[in-house]
């Protein structure tokens, strides 16, 4: 029996954004596309077109805009501290983070709101604390 694909919050979308640009950060091949990594975190399960289209957009606009992004992160870190000393996933959550705040439609407040959600569901304190930091002063400059 078949059943409608189904509609997903944009919470759990971004959740699974996350969880592809964190895949995508460890590729050493041409062989894990954009397109495989979603594959693997969806784990088959079918989404409406909609919110499909959502999920691509945030990896692929992420990817696009990647060297910006971590220049404007990097500008707002602690003294002594570079991109590649963070861990791969809070590199990943401040990057979906900025390109939602630089790039994107959405109000700055839900996207840094939904980068802590983020960072509490897949980090620790004291990164939560970071990615606050880091994306408050984004929002600042």
């Amino acid at each position: 029996m078949s059943t409608d694909p189904q509609l997903i919050s944009q919470h759990k979308l971004r959740q699974y954004a996350l969880q592809a640009l964190y895949l995508l950060e460890f590729r050493e091949d041409d062989k894990l596309t954009n397109a495989t990594a979603l594959e693997i975190v969806l784990d088959g399960q079918e989404i409406q077109a909609k919110n499909l289209e959502f999920l691509q957009g945030l990896v692929e606009g992420v990817l696009a805009h990647e060297a910006e992004i971590n220049k404007r992160i990097s500008r707002h870190l602690m003294t002594d501290w570079t991109l590649s000393r963070l861990t791969s996933i809070d590199r990943a959550i401040l990057r979906l983070g900025s390109y939602e705040m630089l790039y994107t439609e959405i109000d700055q407040l839900i996207a840094l709101d939904e980068s802590l959600n983020l960072a509490k569901d897949f980090s620790d304190e004291s990164s939560t604390s970071l990615i606050n930091g880091v994306l408050q002063n984004l929002l600042k400059s």
